[in-house]
């Protein structure tokens, strides 16, 4: 049963309180489906319109602060761009996204931009700067217990035995980058 109490409008004017609130949400969810046709068009192979939305998504995650939605788009665009050949410009993408990460104190995306660092230095010939962030990302999924922790593990533990060996190449390994999802919780 409700009392009359739990009845009673919030002090201080909720109703326009109440608009904004609203309009806050609104706003999110905008930037949340944008993010979310972005990554169905990425999946599907639609690159040029998988960015426009990525983009637009990125603009409105950026004007509400969403720091860990800016984050995470920002990798989804640095696949993109790695796509396309445009190494330079995903590489940038990826070290803004993972000190987003870092800075907010968002692990499970801190260990996805790692590894897609990562894997880009690796693809470059520079295991120096590649295979500690594939290590962090590997640690930080062990502490999330993730589900590509094991295929991650392997990866590396792979990438790790080619170092030993004499003339080892830089991989073009057949492990993905990680795509986060779109719209982050």
């Amino acid at each position: 049963m409700v009392d009359a109490t739990q009845c009673r409008r919030p002090r201080g004017g909720g109703g326009l309180e109440g608009l904004s609130q609203l309009e806050d949400a609104r706003t999110k969810l905008r930037a949340g489906l944008e993010g979310a046709l972005g990554y169905a068009l990425a999946k599907s192979s639609q690159l040029p319109e998988a960015l426009r939305h990525y983009e637009q998504g990125l603009a409105i995650r950026r004007e509400i602060g969403d720091h860990k939605g800016e984050a995470v788009t920002l990798n989804n665009i640095s696949q993109i761009y790695r796509a396309w050949g445009r190494y330079d410009e995903a590489l940038k993408l990826l070290e803004q996204s993972l000190a987003i990460q870092r800075e907010i104190g968002d692990r499970a995306g801190e260990a996805a931009t790692s590894w897609n660092l990562g894997l880009e230095y690796e693809r470059r010939g520079d295991l120096a700067r590649g295979l500690p962030l594939l290590e962090s990302s590997v640690r930080i999924k062990e502490a999330l217990t993730h589900p590509d922790l094991e295929r991650d593990q392997a990866y590396l533990a792979a990438l790790k035995n080619r170092i030993r060996e004499p003339g080892a190449e830089p991989s073009s390994s057949g492990v993905e980058p990680m795509i986060p999802r779109s719209d982050p919780k």
